[in-house]
């Protein structure tokens, strides 16, 4: 059988339903009694009459909960896909959606309102709509049968126009490697009660029409690049060692753009259109990964001295490397020798020991550390690192050169220098045995060597101080203390390359040592008289 005479045979069984149909309904409207008869039975019915759907779906013949399942997924979607379009001048269009409208319906609401369908009157419109259905189907919108909230079309109208006013003036953001600038669009004002209500009644219908709002607009102001500009831009900057969370911290990207093209692309676009503008990133010059990657790899200097055999001393210079040992710097943090180890107390354990004053040694609490800042200023001399304030002591060290010496002192001479160098910097300091160490560690920049050098330039002689002592006889003198020679050095760093050779010679510092006055004892007491001494006795033999 071809598909022509199964199409023409299928359609002549159409036409004698539709005419078995219409004589039902004629002997039916023929016989009120009959009609009734039907209104009664439909009307205490559990289905929803033939031939219905709510927005498409066909819900003709199910039950309320069968309806109401059908219905729960495509009414949660008309929240937001149902919407009605206003649109304004220069292209701008708002959307107001079902549910900003207060129109939202369940499964279950959509469902009792196609129940009601032919229901809402007698028992004959009942029956006649039940009869009808047989032939007719019915589409229903349940948006034509609520009022949409007004108030919130109002508060939805109201968000709608700030965002107006923002494209009005033009905006920007930032979308991953973007810039985006929206050109401004025309100004315009609308009456916000008369478009409430046109946007109320598109509801009313179905949400099918857009509205189309008329007013009169003026020019936009234009984006002021340059201030869009300053509030992008932002400056690269380095990762840095966190000394609490004792980790390097994360690096941030420089930001900025091409104001002249961004310019350019903006006056060739349209109101309303989006200009995309590359934003230029810079990474600094160091990353998280990369400090990561070089923290404390290397020793940048190291410095040993002996210790004497004064333990008060040695126990102090314990007690000041103790509060310096492991500590960090991060570029540009200084380093304050009395900030860090504080002032020397006996109740923190700082004993006393021998220090200068002037020309003399004296006893006093904290004596000895001294060897610890100069510990590290010698280190120093091997760096190009900044130092800050360095004073020498009043007479020479034993423990370093001449020159390399820091002496501190709670109320005096202060010691700092600053880590001038883009990585962090990390300070070892202790005592192991007779020895006292210091080192200091991060990442080396270069790969020349400096050696510190010192160079005497001067010799100060010293004089002779007489003290009178009557415990000496008069006349007599005797040497109290040896008098030391003052000293005038300068020191210098020598920078050598990988091969060895000389490439500079820089000038540090210049320090001059006092010259001690030798003490001589003068004799004031009495002259002791010699006792003499008697002629031996002579027994001789006489002569006969």
């Amino acid at each position: 059988m071809t598909r022509a005479v199964k199409q023409k045979r299928k359609s002549k069984k159409k036409k004698i339903v539709l005419i078995i149909v219409i004589v039902l309904l004629v002997l039916a409207v023929l016989s009120g009694g009959a009609l009734a008869a039907v209104g009664v039975s439909v009307s205490n019915g559990d289905t929803i009459f033939p031939n219905v759907s709510v927005n498409g779906v066909p819900v003709g013949g199910l039950t309320l909960e069968q309806a109401a399942d059908r219905l729960e997924a495509p009414m949660e979607a008309d929240r937001t896909e149902r919407a009605v379009a206003v649109y304004f001048p220069g292209d701008t269009v708002i959307e107001i959606t079902a549910e900003q409208a207060g129109l939202i319906f369940t499964g279950r609401e959509a469902a009792e309102i196609a129940y009601a369908f032919g229901r809402d009157g007698n028992i004959f419109t009942s029956g006649w709509n039940f009869l009808r259905g047989q032939i007719v189907s019915v589409d229903i919108d349940p948006l034509t049968h609520a009022s949409a909230n007004r108030e919130l079309i109002r508060m939805a109208v109201e968000e709608a126009g700030e965002e107006i006013d923002l494209l009005s003036m033009g905006a920007y953001e930032v979308v991953d490697d973007y810039l985006v600038v929206v050109k401004g669009r025309l100004v315009f004002t609308f009456d916000e009660d008369n478009l409430v209500e046109m946007i109320a009644e598109a509801f009313s219908k179905g949400a099918h029409e857009p509205v189309s709002y008329e007013t009169e607009t003026s020019e936009p102001e234009p984006i002021d690049l340059e201030a869009v500009y300053e509030n992008i831009f932002t400056e690269p900057e380095n990762a840095v060692f966190d000394l609490e969370l004792e980790e390097p911290t994360e690096h941030v990207l420089g930001v900025s753009f091409d104001v002249p093209l961004a310019q350019t692309r903006l006056e060739l676009a349209g109101m309303g259109e989006e200009v995309l503008i590359p934003l230029i990133f810079t990474e600094p010059e160091i990353t998280t990964e990369f400090l990561r990657e070089v923290l404390f790899r290397d020793v940048l200097a190291t410095s040993t001295t002996r210790l004497t055999a004064d333990e008060n001393r040695n126990t102090n210079i314990v007690l000041a490397s103790a509060e310096i040992n492991g500590m960090i710097l991060n570029p540009g943090d200084q380093f304050d020798f009395n900030t860090v180890v504080g002032q020397r107390t006996p109740a923190r354990g700082f004993r006393p020991a021998g220090v200068f004053i002037g020309t003399e040694i004296v006893q006093n609490t904290g004596g000895g550390i001294c060897q610890v800042s100069s510990g590290i200023y010698h280190a120093l001399l091997h760096t190009d690192l900044q130092v800050d304030a360095r004073i020498n002591h009043t007479m020479v060290v034993t423990y370093l050169p001449m020159g390399m010496d820091a002496a501190v002192s709670w109320n005096g001479p202060h010691f700092s220098f600053t880590n001038s160098s883009p990585f962090p910097l990390r300070i070892i300091a202790y005592r192991d045995g007779q020895d006292f160490h210091v080192r200091l560690e991060g990442t080396l920049t270069h790969d020349y060597r400096i050696v510190p050098e010192s160079i005497q330039i001067n010799t100060i002689a010293y004089t002779n101080t007489y003290q009178d002592d009557p415990s000496i006889p008069t006349g007599t003198t005797q040497v109290e203390r040896r008098g030391q020679r003052g000293h005038v050095v300068e020191v210098f760093q020598r920078f050598y390359d990988a091969n060895g050779t000389l490439v500079r010679r820089e000038f540090v510092a210049r320090s001059t040592y006092r010259a001690v006055p030798q003490v001589i004892l003068r004799g004031t007491g009495a002259v002791a008289t010699p006792t003499p001494t008697p002629p031996p006795d002579y027994y001789g033999t006489p002569e006969e």
